[in-house]
C-alpha cells in the first residue's frame, strides 16, 4: 500500500501551509480575534478562491469532490495556525450534511454558494441533556399551514453568529431517544429574530444566546428554504485531481 501523497495532494498541502505561514501569523490572528466579528471575511474569501471551501461538495455542484485525504491535509495546516474562521463548521460539517441529506433542490440551492464562500452554514444539533448521544433529538418540527414550527433548544452552536444558515436537526414524530430524522435547513434570519426576543425574556442579554424558540418558516416540498441569493459559479484549483 502506497502512503505517499500524489502530486496534486502535495500541491494542496504546500498551498495551505504557505497561506497560513504568510497570511495567518500569530500577530494576524490576534488582530482578527480583536475585530468585531472575531473572524475575517477577507480570509474566508481567500479560502474560497483557493478552492478550500469545496472539498466536501460534488463536482456537479461546484465542488472538487469529497476527499478525506485533501480534507486532512487542509485541516492539519489550519490547526497549526489556530484558524478562527468557521471552516470546520461550515465547509466540512454543514456542507457534508447538505450533500448527504439534502434533496436535489437543496443541493442545487445551497452547495454552490457555500463552496463559493458567499454563504456560511453551520449545524445546530446538540441539545441540553443529550451528552454524547448524537441520535437524541428533542427539538420538534410541526407543520403549520405552508411551513413548519420549530420548538426546542440547541446549545454550543459553533460560529452561530457568523452563519447565514443554521442546519437544525428536528423531528416530525417520535420520542427524543428515537433515531433522528433528516435535518431541515432554516434561514438564520428567522432563527436570529427568535433568539433575540427570547434573550430579552430570559434577561441573559447575550448576543450569542443559543436558545431557540418556536418560529414558523416556509417550506419548499420537504424542507424549508427561502430568501437565499444563490450563485452557480464553479471553482477550480491548481491542485484539483485529474480525471485519470
Amino acid at each position: 500500500m502506497d502512503f505517499n501523497l500524489t502530486k496534486e495532494q502535495q500541491m494542496l498541502s504546500d498551498l495551505v501551509q504557505g497561506f497560513v505561514t504568510k497570511e495567518y501569523s500569530f500577530e494576524d490572528r490576534r488582530r482578527i480575534l480583536r475585530s468585531p466579528d472575531g473572524w475575517s471575511r477577507e480570509v474566508w474569501s481567500k479560502l474560497a478562491e483557493m478552492g478550500l471551501l469545496s472539498l466536501q461538495a460534488p463536482e456537479e455542484y461546484g465542488g472538487m469532490g469529497p476527499s478525506a485525504i485533501e480534507t486532512m491535509l487542509t485541516m492539519q495546516a489550519m490547526g497549526r495556525a489556530l484558524l478562527l474562521e468557521p471552516y470546520l463548521a461550515s465547509a466540512i460539517l454543514a456542507t457534508a450534511l447538505v450533500r448527504d441529506l439534502g434533496s436535489s433542490a437543496q443541493k442545487q440551492a445551497l452547495l454552490p454558494p457555500l463552496t463559493a464562500g458567499e454563504k456560511i452554514a453551520v449545524p445546530a444539533h446538540v441539545e441540553r441533556g443529550s451528552r454524547y448521544d448524537l441520535s437524541r433529538v428533542q427539538t420538534s418540527a410541526l407543520r403549520r399551514g405552508n411551513g413548519y414550527l420549530l420548538n426546542g433548544h440547541k446549545t454550543v452552536v459553533l460560529h452561530a453568529t457568523a452563519a447565514d444558515l443554521l442546519i437544525v436537526s428536528a423531528r416530525t414524530a417520535g420520542n427524543p431517544d428515537d433515531e433522528a430524522s433528516p435535518c431541515k435547513a432554516t434561514p438564520r434570519s428567522m432563527v436570529a429574530a427568535a433568539r433575540t426576543s427570547l434573550c430579552a425574556t430570559c434577561k441573559c442579554r447575550a448576543r450569542r444566546c443559543s436558545v431557540l424558540r418556536a418560529k414558523p418558516f416556509p417550506r419548499s416540498r420537504r424542507h424549508g428554504i427561502s430568501g437565499l441569493q444563490l450563485c452557480a459559479r464553479r471553482r477550480s484549483a491548481p491542485w484539483r485531481r485529474s480525471s485519470g
